[in-house]
């Protein structure tokens, strides 16, 4: 894996660019490499152009004076979490600023792959049919925020803020685990900005080791062993 760099200034529509992303490199590049490369690409390229057109329309809806192209800035970094022979775990940290936002937002995508089909890899497939383990995560994620963002706070309700905040964003729904790495023999999630907390708390991550979760992974799948 290669880390590629690339940036884009577009001085007529105010706005810049600047990525960073993995690639496979090699004289002989596989069907599998070239599977992950394009998978790559093409999100980069989803992101990319939802930035463009975003600005686009924002400077046809209202007047700038004075703008450059710092003005709107969208910058794309990643990680690579985990590389094994059962996956190569990438996430991605999406900044973007528009031109007289309060503030820049920060978003996160994961791309999980098998290594032996250049594939991605669904959440789902790591556990067994009918495991519940959305419900498991909410459980761990619940407590692990909690105690981890109001460590001083006493008896803990459901039904009140900050806690019900927590709550929702830790709901046993897909939408709310999207964001999923592998790590140093642990499962990963990340949460994001305003999905568990304010604003001023940024993002949130929890860790599970898979030893934890060892009940309800898939028989030979990718958590059924330590990575």
């Amino acid at each position: 894996l290669i880390n590629q760099f690339s940036t884009v200034t577009d001085n007529k529509n105010f706005y810049s660019i600047q990525v960073s992303y993995p690639q496979i490199k090699g004289m002989n590049l596989s069907i599998t490499g070239k599977n992950i490369n394009k998978n790559i690409e093409t999100f980069l390229q989803t992101q990319t152009k939802a930035f463009m057109h975003q600005v686009i329309n924002n400077n046809k809806t209202e007047h700038f004076p004075n703008m450059n192209s710092n003005s709107n800035t969208l910058s794309i970094s990643n990680t690579i979490t985990a590389t094994t022979p059962k996956i190569l775990s990438i996430r991605f940290q999406l900044s973007s600023y528009y031109s007289h936002a309060a503030h820049p937002s920060t978003t996160y995508v994961s791309l999980n792959f098998d290594p032996s089909t250049g594939n991605l890899i669904p959440l789902a497939s790591l556990f067994k049919p009918n495991s519940d383990y959305l419900n498991v995560f909410a459980n761990i994620s619940r407590l692990q925020l909690i105690k981890k963002l109001y460590p001083n706070l006493k008896n803990p309700d459901p039904k009140n803020y900050p806690i019900k905040w927590i709550y929702q964003g830790t709901m046993p729904d897909t939408k709310n685990y999207l964001v999923w790495n592998i790590y140093n023999n642990q499962l990963v999630l990340t949460f994001q900005e305003y999905q568990v907390a304010s604003y001023v708390f940024g993002q949130q991550t929890i860790m599970i080791p898979l030893d934890e979760l060892a009940t309800i992974a898939k028989s030979g799948g990718l958590i059924d062993v330590k990575l």
